[in-house]
């Protein structure tokens, strides 16, 4: 089966309440680095402080594989074949450091701007069998960022909201809104770097 573009059922709302953001201690951040478990993601691997050159790198490779699983007869068939790949990556960012397409770029987007990424999933727009209703990313995000992250998630056409759990969703209603946020990320960073040089 060739890919097709998936459409998600989701409000799109843009709305961070600072008021119910959380942040980890930093023993359940160590404990979550030593058993893999952070809230409810059993296999929690830390992405903390990943920077905009990781960001761009793993832009550019997630393109072109999304590129690859367009053009492909069979989108199982290539996200397998990927899968396989990864064993023999070079470097964590060939791999998407394990994540999955699709939501790898955003999650990276996150840790760079200073968020904790705890969840992330793709909802099976590019192959397999997923859990998430909508593409997504969840994570711990310092309160001083929640007004720079609802602009990101205005000018991408993305929602982003604040569960009861304290973590920040970033989420999306097609399958590529979160390679859209993470191209925005990198180019509100970029505009930062700029405007420091001067």
């Amino acid at each position: 089966m060739k890919w097709r573009a998936n459409a998600y059922e989701a409000d799109l709302l843009q709305v961070i309440d600072v008021r119910r953001l959380a942040w980890p201690t930093k023993t359940e951040i160590e404990d979550a680095d030593e058993s893999g478990y952070f809230v409810g993601n059993c296999a929690y691997q830390d992405l903390v402080g990943l920077s905009a050159q990781h960001l761009s790198t793993v832009l550019k490779i997630e393109r072109a594989i999304v590129e690859r699983f367009m053009a492909a007869d069979d989108i199982n068939a290539a996200a397998e074949a990927f899968d396989d790949e990864r064993l023999e990556a070079d470097s964590p960012e060939d791999e998407l450091f394990g994540l999955d397409v699709g939501v790898a770029s955003a999650v990276v987007a996150v840790s760079a701007l200073g968020g904790i990424p705890v969840a992330s999933c793709n909802a099976g727009g590019f192959g397999g069998l997923h859990q998430a209703q909508q593409p997504y990313v969840a994570a711990f995000l310092p309160v001083d960022h929640g007004p720079k992250f609802e602009r990101l998630a205005v000018a991408a056409a993305v929602g982003v909201v604040v569960g009861d759990d304290g973590l920040v969703r970033v989420y999306g209603r097609s399958d590529l809104d979160l390679m859209r946020f993470a191209e925005l990320a990198l180019a509100a960073m970029k505009d930062v770097e700029v405007q420091a040089s001067v």
